[in-house]
């Protein structure tokens, strides 16, 4: 019995009218700074060891998932990863940040054309920042830390009695201010 060649068993996707995808690599660098609880992990050896993850060159990939790939190579959940490419925050800038990262592409941040260009750049990646902090907030604990009192427990008296300002949305400040559209 005569076996078929896989080779030849094939059929040729062009002729069918697909296109054949062809894949980009992307330069992954650690900068394991700040990763907090993460530190004694495994992943602060890998600043010295860039890594490469590989994407379809259309631009389709997300940063979410890109993020996902980046994860399963460090073994640390993608939600607490921060990326920057050209110094410039590649998804969501802190953890609060509402940002989809599932509806950013790679094509609309220039990531695949630039890594076509120039194959040794690399991307950075680290620990995803915590959010700001209110400025009321930061002032009230600057205070207390003057006066020697317990910053936490002065915001949480703050909050409760009401003393504590912050900053108005766009609907509180037209209601305090009756500013109408």
């Amino acid at each position: 019995m005569m076996v078929e060649d896989p080779v030849e068993s094939v059929p040729d996707i062009t002729a069918m009218g697909c296109t054949q995808v062809t894949m980009v690599n992307i330069n992954i660098r650690v900068n394991h700074g700040c990763w907090g609880e993460f530190e004694n992990s495994a992943v602060s050896h890998l600043a010295e060891k860039p890594f490469t993850v590989q994407v379809p060159d259309d631009g389709s990939t997300t940063v979410a998932e890109l993020k996902k790939m980046i994860s399963e190579h460090l073994d640390l959940p993608a939600d607490c990863l921060y990326l920057e490419w050209m110094n410039k925050a590649l998804g969501r800038v802190h953890v609060d940040d509402p940002l989809d990262e599932a509806q950013l592409a790679l094509s609309t941040c220039s990531v695949i054309y630039w890594s076509k260009l120039f194959p040794e750049w690399y991307m950075t990646c680290r620990m995803q920042p915590p959010p700001p902090v209110d400025p009321y907030v930061a002032i009230k604990r600057t205070v207390a830390l003057q006066q020697n009192c317990d910053p936490d427990e002065e915001v949480a008296k703050a909050r409760a009695d009401g003393s504590l300002y912050h900053i108005d949305t766009w609907e509180e400040h037209k209601a305090r201010y009756n500013i109408s559209n």
